[in-house]
Protein backbone atom coordinates (compact mmCIF):
# COMPACT_ATOMS: atom_id res chain seq x y z
CA UNK A 1 0.00 0.00 0.00
CA UNK A 2 1.37 3.23 -0.93
CA UNK A 3 1.85 6.17 1.51
CA UNK A 4 -0.58 8.97 1.82
CA UNK A 5 -0.03 12.07 -0.35
CA UNK A 6 1.46 14.81 1.81
CA UNK A 7 -0.34 18.04 2.25
CA UNK A 8 1.27 20.22 -0.23
CA UNK A 9 1.47 17.56 -3.01
CA UNK A 10 -1.85 16.96 -2.87
CA UNK A 11 -2.69 20.63 -3.20
CA UNK A 12 -0.36 20.90 -6.06
CA UNK A 13 -2.31 18.34 -7.77
CA UNK A 14 -5.52 19.74 -6.94
CA UNK A 15 -4.04 23.74 -8.69
CA UNK A 16 -3.46 21.96 -11.92
CA UNK A 17 -6.58 20.22 -12.23
CA UNK A 18 -4.79 16.78 -12.31
CA UNK A 19 -7.65 14.67 -10.58
CA UNK A 20 -10.17 13.66 -12.89
CA UNK A 21 -12.30 11.16 -13.40
CA UNK A 22 -11.69 8.04 -15.86
CA UNK A 23 -13.66 7.99 -19.14
CA UNK A 24 -14.62 4.52 -21.01
CA UNK A 25 -14.26 4.52 -24.57
CA UNK A 26 -17.69 3.44 -26.32
CA UNK A 27 -17.34 -0.66 -27.10
CA UNK A 28 -19.09 -0.13 -30.85
CA UNK A 29 -16.13 2.58 -31.62
CA UNK A 30 -14.43 2.80 -34.69
CA UNK A 31 -11.49 4.00 -35.86
CA UNK A 32 -10.52 7.43 -35.49
CA UNK A 33 -13.91 8.12 -33.71
CA UNK A 34 -15.68 7.27 -36.59
CA UNK A 35 -19.11 4.96 -36.51
CA UNK A 36 -18.85 1.79 -37.56
CA UNK A 37 -19.84 1.16 -41.05
CA UNK A 38 -18.31 4.63 -42.09
CA UNK A 39 -15.70 3.23 -44.32
CA UNK A 40 -12.59 5.45 -43.91
CA UNK A 41 -10.20 5.08 -42.99
CA UNK A 42 -11.08 1.55 -42.92
CA UNK A 43 -10.23 -1.00 -40.04
CA UNK A 44 -7.29 -3.73 -39.74
CA UNK A 45 -3.60 -3.08 -40.26
CA UNK A 46 -2.12 -0.38 -42.00
CA UNK A 47 -2.22 -0.09 -45.57
CA UNK A 48 1.21 -0.23 -47.58
CA UNK A 49 2.26 2.94 -48.92
CA UNK A 50 0.61 3.97 -51.99
CA UNK A 51 -2.64 2.16 -50.65
CA UNK A 52 -5.61 4.44 -52.56
CA UNK A 53 -7.90 5.11 -49.26
CA UNK A 54 -11.90 5.27 -50.55
CA UNK A 55 -13.57 8.56 -50.28
CA UNK A 56 -13.17 10.40 -46.72
CA UNK A 57 -16.07 11.78 -44.39
CA UNK A 58 -15.00 14.98 -45.81
CA UNK A 59 -15.47 14.94 -50.31
CA UNK A 60 -18.82 16.72 -50.31
CA UNK A 61 -17.10 19.73 -48.37
CA UNK A 62 -15.89 21.66 -50.91
CA UNK A 63 -12.29 20.39 -49.74
CA UNK A 64 -10.56 19.57 -52.81
CA UNK A 65 -11.04 23.21 -54.32
CA UNK A 66 -8.57 24.68 -51.42
CA UNK A 67 -5.18 25.18 -53.03
CA UNK A 68 -2.06 24.35 -51.29
CA UNK A 69 0.19 27.54 -50.20
CA UNK A 70 3.21 28.34 -51.05
CA UNK A 71 6.42 29.35 -48.95
CA UNK A 72 6.45 32.65 -47.19
CA UNK A 73 8.78 35.53 -48.10
CA UNK A 74 9.63 36.69 -45.39
CA UNK A 75 9.17 36.84 -41.03
CA UNK A 76 6.24 39.06 -41.80
CA UNK A 77 4.80 37.45 -44.20
CA UNK A 78 4.32 34.47 -41.42
CA UNK A 79 3.39 36.27 -38.84
CA UNK A 80 0.14 37.91 -40.58
CA UNK A 81 -0.41 33.95 -42.07
CA UNK A 82 -0.47 33.04 -38.51
CA UNK A 83 -2.83 36.29 -37.63
CA UNK A 84 -5.38 35.48 -40.56
CA UNK A 85 -5.61 32.21 -39.18
CA UNK A 86 -6.45 33.32 -36.06
CA UNK A 87 -9.36 35.10 -37.50
CA UNK A 88 -10.74 32.21 -38.96
CA UNK A 89 -10.25 30.11 -36.06
CA UNK A 90 -11.77 32.86 -33.67
CA UNK A 91 -14.84 33.22 -36.38
CA UNK A 92 -15.45 29.28 -36.48
CA UNK A 93 -14.39 29.72 -40.12
CA UNK A 94 -11.26 27.15 -40.10
CA UNK A 95 -10.39 26.00 -43.72
CA UNK A 96 -8.38 22.48 -44.19
CA UNK A 97 -5.44 24.55 -45.80
CA UNK A 98 -2.76 22.77 -46.47
CA UNK A 99 -4.40 19.05 -45.96
CA UNK A 100 -4.49 17.78 -49.51
CA UNK A 101 -3.52 14.78 -50.45
CA UNK A 102 -0.89 17.09 -52.69
CA UNK A 103 0.76 18.67 -50.11
CA UNK A 104 0.58 15.10 -47.85
CA UNK A 105 2.34 13.52 -50.75
CA UNK A 106 4.59 16.80 -50.73
CA UNK A 107 5.69 17.13 -47.06
CA UNK A 108 6.42 13.53 -46.66
CA UNK A 109 9.84 13.87 -48.92
CA UNK A 110 10.67 17.40 -46.67
CA UNK A 111 9.57 19.94 -44.82
CA UNK A 112 9.47 23.65 -44.61
CA UNK A 113 7.37 24.94 -41.96
CA UNK A 114 7.23 28.47 -41.58
CA UNK A 115 6.83 29.31 -38.30
CA UNK A 116 7.71 27.56 -34.68
CA UNK A 117 5.26 27.92 -31.82
CA UNK A 118 6.63 27.39 -28.25
CA UNK A 119 3.50 27.17 -25.96
CA UNK A 120 2.62 25.44 -23.19
CA UNK A 121 1.28 21.64 -22.52
CA UNK A 122 -2.39 22.96 -22.56
CA UNK A 123 -4.64 20.51 -24.22
CA UNK A 124 -7.10 23.69 -24.66
CA UNK A 125 -4.40 25.56 -26.57
CA UNK A 126 -3.23 23.16 -29.68
CA UNK A 127 -1.13 25.22 -32.27
CA UNK A 128 -2.63 23.46 -34.99
CA UNK A 129 -5.91 24.74 -34.49
CA UNK A 130 -5.33 28.08 -32.84
CA UNK A 131 -3.80 29.19 -35.80
CA UNK A 132 -5.64 26.85 -38.53
CA UNK A 133 -2.67 25.76 -40.10
CA UNK A 134 -2.07 22.24 -41.72
CA UNK A 135 0.43 19.66 -42.48
CA UNK A 136 4.10 20.97 -42.67
CA UNK A 137 2.97 24.61 -41.72
CA UNK A 138 4.70 24.38 -38.18
CA UNK A 139 6.80 23.14 -36.16
CA UNK A 140 5.14 22.91 -32.74
CA UNK A 141 7.37 22.76 -29.07
CA UNK A 142 5.89 22.09 -25.99
CA UNK A 143 6.31 22.24 -22.04
CA UNK A 144 4.19 23.07 -18.85
CA UNK A 145 4.26 27.12 -19.12
CA UNK A 146 6.80 27.00 -22.11
CA UNK A 147 9.64 26.51 -19.49
CA UNK A 148 12.29 25.57 -21.89
CA UNK A 149 15.58 22.78 -21.01
CA UNK A 150 18.53 21.93 -22.62
CA UNK A 151 16.24 19.41 -25.21
CA UNK A 152 14.09 22.76 -25.70
CA UNK A 153 16.38 25.09 -26.85
CA UNK A 154 17.99 22.44 -28.98
CA UNK A 155 15.01 22.18 -31.10
CA UNK A 156 14.60 25.80 -31.56
CA UNK A 157 17.85 26.05 -32.40
CA UNK A 158 17.41 23.16 -34.86
CA UNK A 159 14.32 25.05 -36.36
CA UNK A 160 16.14 28.10 -37.46
CA UNK A 161 19.74 26.92 -38.11
CA UNK A 162 18.84 23.88 -40.55
CA UNK A 163 15.42 24.16 -41.24
CA UNK A 164 15.77 27.56 -41.49
CA UNK A 165 12.52 29.15 -40.15
CA UNK A 166 11.86 32.83 -40.10
CA UNK A 167 9.47 32.94 -37.53
CA UNK A 168 9.27 31.66 -33.46
CA UNK A 169 6.16 32.30 -31.38
CA UNK A 170 6.59 32.05 -27.42
CA UNK A 171 2.59 31.81 -26.62
CA UNK A 172 1.49 31.85 -22.97
CA UNK A 173 -1.98 31.80 -22.08
CA UNK A 174 -5.20 32.63 -19.79
CA UNK A 175 -5.54 30.70 -16.66
CA UNK A 176 -2.42 28.65 -17.08
CA UNK A 177 -1.96 26.18 -14.21
CA UNK A 178 1.71 25.83 -14.55
CA UNK A 179 2.08 29.10 -13.55
CA UNK A 180 -0.97 29.69 -10.83
CA UNK A 181 0.85 27.11 -9.07
CA UNK A 182 4.29 28.49 -9.42
CA UNK A 183 2.59 31.39 -7.82
CA UNK A 184 1.32 29.53 -4.60
CA UNK A 185 3.78 26.79 -4.11
CA UNK A 186 6.77 29.73 -4.22
CA UNK A 187 4.70 32.14 -2.19
CA UNK A 188 4.69 29.33 0.23
CA UNK A 189 8.48 28.42 -0.14
CA UNK A 190 7.43 24.64 -0.94
CA UNK A 191 8.59 22.40 -3.47
CA UNK A 192 6.33 20.74 -6.22
CA UNK A 193 6.99 16.76 -6.40
CA UNK A 194 9.69 15.20 -8.45
CA UNK A 195 10.52 16.94 -11.70
CA UNK A 196 8.04 18.83 -11.44
CA UNK A 197 9.80 21.19 -9.61
CA UNK A 198 11.81 22.04 -12.55
CA UNK A 199 8.63 23.73 -14.00
CA UNK A 200 8.05 25.76 -10.74
CA UNK A 201 12.07 27.10 -11.06
CA UNK A 202 11.48 28.19 -14.76
CA UNK A 203 8.77 30.19 -14.12
CA UNK A 204 10.24 31.39 -11.12
CA UNK A 205 12.22 34.57 -12.55
CA UNK A 206 8.39 35.38 -13.76
CA UNK A 207 6.95 35.54 -10.07
CA UNK A 208 9.88 37.05 -8.55
CA UNK A 209 9.39 39.94 -11.53
CA UNK A 210 6.69 41.20 -9.85
CA UNK A 211 6.93 40.21 -6.13
CA UNK A 212 3.92 39.98 -4.22
CA UNK A 213 1.33 39.06 -6.93
CA UNK A 214 -0.86 36.88 -5.80
CA UNK A 215 -2.95 34.09 -8.35
CA UNK A 216 -5.32 37.12 -8.93
CA UNK A 217 -2.95 38.58 -10.61
CA UNK A 218 -1.61 35.63 -12.58
CA UNK A 219 -2.03 36.91 -16.10
CA UNK A 220 0.09 39.64 -15.15
CA UNK A 221 2.94 36.63 -14.08
CA UNK A 222 2.10 34.62 -17.19
CA UNK A 223 2.92 37.75 -20.06
CA UNK A 224 6.12 38.04 -17.99
CA UNK A 225 7.05 34.60 -18.43
CA UNK A 226 6.56 35.06 -21.60
CA UNK A 227 8.20 38.51 -22.37
CA UNK A 228 11.37 36.67 -20.10
CA UNK A 229 11.16 33.96 -22.67
CA UNK A 230 11.37 36.01 -25.23
CA UNK A 231 14.33 38.08 -24.02
CA UNK A 232 16.35 34.81 -23.49
CA UNK A 233 16.01 33.37 -26.76
CA UNK A 234 16.92 35.98 -28.21
CA UNK A 235 19.90 36.44 -26.62
CA UNK A 236 21.18 32.95 -28.28
CA UNK A 237 24.06 33.78 -30.12
CA UNK A 238 22.18 31.47 -33.43
CA UNK A 239 18.98 33.01 -32.90
CA UNK A 240 20.90 36.17 -32.45
CA UNK A 241 22.50 35.89 -35.36
CA UNK A 242 19.39 35.62 -37.62
CA UNK A 243 17.38 38.18 -36.20
CA UNK A 244 20.69 40.32 -36.83
CA UNK A 245 20.16 39.40 -40.43
CA UNK A 246 16.33 39.60 -41.02
CA UNK A 247 16.01 36.12 -41.09
CA UNK A 248 14.14 35.60 -38.02
CA UNK A 249 11.44 37.09 -36.18
CA UNK A 250 10.90 36.03 -32.43
CA UNK A 251 7.30 37.73 -30.69
CA UNK A 252 5.32 36.62 -28.05
CA UNK A 253 1.93 35.98 -27.44
CA UNK A 254 -1.20 35.42 -25.24
CA UNK A 255 -4.33 32.76 -26.18
CA UNK A 256 -7.10 34.47 -24.64
CA UNK A 257 -9.26 30.16 -23.68
CA UNK A 258 -12.65 32.25 -23.40
CA UNK A 259 -12.41 33.85 -27.10
CA UNK A 260 -10.23 31.85 -29.08
CA UNK A 261 -7.94 36.04 -29.42
CA UNK A 262 -3.92 35.15 -30.07
CA UNK A 263 -2.83 38.72 -28.74
CA UNK A 264 0.75 39.67 -29.84
CA UNK A 265 2.56 40.37 -27.14
CA UNK A 266 5.73 41.70 -28.51
CA UNK A 267 8.20 41.78 -31.66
Amino acid sequence: MSEPVSDSRRRFFRLLGLTAAGTAAGAHAAPYGLPTGAGFPPGGPVPPRGWPYPPGPFAESGYAGIPDEGPVGSPEEALRRLIEGNRRFLAFRSMPVNESPTRRAAVSQNQKPFAMIFSCVDSRVPPELVFDRGLGDLLVIRTAGHVADRAVLGSLEFGVAVLGIPLLVVMGHERCGAVESAIDLIARDERAPAEINDVVEGIRPAVERLPGVGKEGADRVIKANTDLSVERLKEIPIMAEAIGQGKLMIVGAYYDLDTGLVQMLRS
